[in-house]
Order: structure tokens, then sequence, then C-alpha cells
């Protein structure tokens, strides 16, 4: 929470929602504001303010620009794909292709993905507002997968910024089996918070 609170842009906490809950959270906060570009970062990364940089950098506004991370704690992997989704009513691991970190690192020029994890995913708001937030199921899940699919079916390009790279702090075990890993969202428990620089 620490990175997050420090990375010097304007933002938007939005708390304990579900997924699916979150589809009219964010439609209503990309409708009311006049904040463009607009990005999306889950809150289980250590963004610095570097990547944000990297990424905000390199936007313009007929594509999708994104950082990286790994895909679970130690993993060389990073929550991308170098080949088109198989798409599917629900994604299974087949229907990625994960590049490792050190190539993307590596690569000269942007990076060309056809899947973005939402580590510091921006998007023009109008290109939010033709793709919004949606997801899969209810409580909800792959609601980045569900956008990747949409914006590789219309040819749009997702371009990851080589060095944008944050750590991701999921654990290959699952959270449920550790002290404190309850995770607590839904029924009415929502809250929305704007946190503007010029504000403070």
């Amino acid at each position: 929470m620490e990175a997050l609170e420090a990375l010097d842009i304007d933002k938007v906490w939005i708390k304990h929602y579900t997924e699916r809950e979150l589809i009219k959270v964010i439609a209503e906060i990309v409708e009311s504001t006049d904040h463009d570009v607009i990005g999306l970062l889950s809150d289980d990364t250590i963004p610095p303010q570097s990547s944000l940089d990297l990424i905000l950098d390199a936007f313009e506004p007929t594509s999708v620009y994104t950082g990286y991370c790994n895909m679970e704690e130690n993993t060389p992997e990073v929550n991308l794909s170098d080949k088109p989704l198989i798409i599917k009513d629900r994604a299974t691991v087949d229907c990625y292709s994960f590049p490792m970190r050190t190539e993307v690192d590596a690569h000269e020029g942007l990076y060309p993905s056809y899947f973005t994890g939402f580590a510091m995913t921006f998007m023009s708001r109008e290109m939010w507002l033709k793709y919004p937030f949606d997801c899969i199921g209810d409580p909800g899940y792959q609601s980045d997968y569900s956008l990747s699919c949409r914006l590789q079916n219309n040819e749009v390009n997702i371009w990851a910024v080589p060095g944008a790279f944050m750590p991701h702090l999921k654990l290959a075990e699952s959270t449920k089996h550790l002290e404190g890993g309850t995770v607590i969202v839904g029924n009415g428990l929502g809250e929305v918070v704007w946190d503007l620089k010029q504000a403070k």
C-alpha cells in the first residue's frame, strides 16, 4: 500500500468490491471524471514510480499500454502473452503464452502482447468507455482476460513497456491457508475514495 500511495498520480481507491460489483462502479468512475489517461492496477503489486513514468511516456490514445509482473512468487514468467489468446468462455492456462521477464526486459522498443494483467494498464477515457471493465461469472474473475479478448477481437494493440516491471506478491500457495488470509468483499462493503494531488 505504501508503494501505491507514493505514486505521483491522481488516484481513486476502489475498496471491498467483488469483481462483478466493480463493473458498475468503474463505469461510473470513468463516466464521471474528465481524467484522460486512466489506468488500472491491482493491489497486490509493488509498483515503482519509474515503471509508471515509462508507461505514461510511451502512451498514445489509440493503443493500450501496460507494465508487467511475475505471475506468482519467484516465477520467471510475466503476465503478458506473446501469442494470440485462445478465446473461451472461461480461460484455462493453455489460453495464454506467458513470456519470460528476461525476454520482455531485454526487448528493444515496445513489446507486443495479447494480454494485459492490470499491472498498471492504461487506456484513454474513450477506450475505457468503448471497452469497459467486465468479468466472467459471479462474484467475478478473469476481468483482465475479458478485456484482453475484446481488444484482440478488435485488433487493438496492447504494448508492454520494457522496464516497467513490478513485483507481484501472489503466493504460489493459496492465501486462504495463511494467517490473516481471509478477504472480505462485497455485500455492501464497497467504498470509492478519490485521492487527487491538487487537493493535498
